[in-house]
């Protein structure tokens, strides 16, 4: 899902004040999502265009054209974009909450999304473009990507997520992936994170925690404040249910982990949230305030993982798109019918702008933003 949910936290440090954005009129708010709707088919046409023609960019005629894809794989590349277009043309693809403005001084800001499947090259990779592209005109400080589906430990996989998203600024990665099973360069799951620019300087080398498993389920990086402040950024990623027991699918991956290593026949989804939640608890009794963008594969309002991190009575997280808006969270992938990805922050931290934007991609992106 394409979102932009916009979260400003206090320089992503104090986490202690968001920017403000005050709500649109509605005739202006109107507008704005007619010409939201507008430039989101033009850049759903262009994408059309350079898949299904094999060309980087049609808007540069100067850009040489790669080799047209065969046939049948331009077919299917056809009607995976009619079916995106004409989910643009019912209105699926909508901004929820006021889409970001040029950041001001002093502002740190979040971004989320699904990237479902990168391709771990410098060159020919239209995804990348797009996210490095989108990264730039958010400035977003903060970067989390769920479900990349890289084995960056197989022997053909060369450029790690630092070379992968390294553009003119400063940064660091961290990423996870299932360390158990090396069988091809493609691996189903997997999570990202990247920082940009001087939010680096927050950082040190023994804030960055992973999964304990090794399976790629989450990677957090905690961001050291003044005054002992501190916030923690979490990726994470729920598999999806797969009854398929040779299959690479993420669930069966996990599953045969720990049949392997600790003869455990728990539902991975289940062992997910109870190692996760476990997790978080650990951090929060630190001290520290907790971002989480995650892929549920659930609903993130009525499922138990939803409910287990918004109850009073543990983690007390909210979800801050209906916090600001009103207004719950709609679908999150173009062909379901449920919001299944989303951010959760700790209450302490204060939320001035949250957004939901649906890119010419097939998930939704969110960022966030805030002042220090």
């Amino acid at each position: 899902m394409s979102l932009a949910h916009g979260r400003t936290r206090g320089n992503g440090i104090r986490g202690s004040h968001w920017e403000a954005t005050s709500i649109s009129p509605q005739h202006q708010y109107q507008q704005q999502q007619e010409e939201q709707r507008q430039r989101i088919l033009r850049n759903l046409q262009l994408w059309h265009y350079r898949h299904l023609l094999g060309n980087r960019d049609p808007t540069t005629p100067s850009q040489p054209l790669a080799e047209p894809r065969p046939v049948l794989q331009q077919q299917t590349v056809k009607k995976e974009h009619q079916d995106v277009l004409s989910a643009a043309q019912q209105e699926i693809y909508q901004t929820q909450g006021t889409f970001p403005n040029r950041k001001a001084e002093g502002i740190r800001r979040l971004l989320y999304e699904n990237i479902n499947g990168l391709q771990p090259r410098l060159t020919n990779n239209d995804k990348l473009m797009k996210l490095s592209d989108i990264i730039h005109n958010l400035q977003a400080d903060i970067c989390c990507f769920a479900e990349h589906r890289i084995n960056f430990g197989h022997r053909t996989v060369t450029n790690g997520p630092g070379q992968l998203f390294r553009r003119d600024a400063v940064i660091s990665t961290t990423a996870g992936h299932n360390t158990h099973e090396n069988i091809s360069r493609v691996q189903e799951g997997g999570t990202i994170m990247v920082t940009t620019g001087k939010l680096n300087q927050f950082i040190t080398t023994t804030d960055r925690d992973k999964d304990p498993t090794g399976l790629g389920r989450w990677v957090s990086t905690l961001y050291l404040g003044k005054g002992g402040c501190s916030t923690r950024v979490i990726t994470a990623y729920n598999p999806c249910y797969n009854r398929t027991p040779l299959s690479g699918s993420s669930y069966q991956q996990h599953r045969r982990y720990f049949i392997r290593t600790h003869r455990d026949l728990t539902c991975p989804r289940l062992q997910f949230q109870a190692d996760l939640i476990h997790q978080m608890k650990a951090w929060k009794s630190n001290g520290e305030n907790l971002i989480l963008c995650m892929d549920a594969n659930q609903d993130i309002y009525t499922g138990t993982l939803g409910k287990e991190l918004t109850d009073p009575s543990g983690l007390a997280l909210t979800e801050p798109i209906e916090l600001i808006t009103g207004r719950k969270i709609g679908p999150t992938y173009f062909r379901g019918s449920k919001p299944i990805d989303a951010v959760w922050v700790s209450p302490s931290l204060s939320i001035t702008n949250a957004c939901v934007y649906r890119w010419a991609l097939e998930r939704a992106t969110t960022a966030c933003s805030s002042s220090t």
